[in-house]
């Protein structure tokens, strides 16, 4: 709640100018109702630019536990030799994780590295909106790479009336002949 804490106050600025902004016009002051929805508008604005800055921020902090988790993993983990040096490092603009390389024997022996790599994206404490735009720029970061991971571990916030537009969203964008 910490990175949300400016925007929240900024939220609660805006609503009491535009509170002020009512009482204004029905006094019938309307250059004072102006005056005052001007700056809540301006506040909202610059709540919203708060709100990104603080899923921007969100995101890389759990993006860092990722990491950090990762690289602590049991090393029997993988039989591959390139999950030492892949597994803990950031992709997707530094947004997502790689986890490692899955073993060998997953999929009959017919997958390549590539193909095994899994890498995580942590969505958690977004709103729906957020997490869109996170996902979006995620993959259009990732672009070609992804078609190669075999897991991409999407971990949702939860579920609200828009997160069924995001799962609607994913889904086109992961395979648009999929409806």
């Amino acid at each position: 709640m910490t990175y949300r804490q400016r925007a929240l106050q900024l939220g609660a600025a805006r609503n009491a100018c535009l509170s002020r902004a009512a009482d204004a016009w029905r006094r019938g002051d309307g250059a004072a109702a102006k005056r005052f929805s001007r700056e809540g508008h301006d506040l909202n604005a610059k709540m919203a630019a708060e709100m990104t800055s603080a899923a921007s921020n969100l995101v890389r902090e759990r993006s860092r536990l990722a990491e950090q988790a990762a690289r602590q993993r049991d090393l029997g983990w993988s039989d591959d030799p390139g999950d030492r040096t892949c597994r803990g490092k950031s992709c997707g603009s530094g947004l997502g994780v790689i986890l490692g390389i899955a073993r060998k024997d997953v999929g009959d022996n017919k997958l390549t590295a590539e193909e095994r790599t899994e890498c995580i994206l942590d969505l958690h404490g977004l709103h729906s909106n957020e997490a869109t735009e996170v996902l979006e720029h995620f993959l259009l970061s990732v672009g070609l790479l992804f078609l190669f991971f075999s897991r991409l571990v999407l971990t949702l916030p939860l579920f609200s009336w828009r997160m069924s537009t995001f799962m609607d969203w994913v889904c086109d964008y992961v395979d648009p002949d999929s409806h």
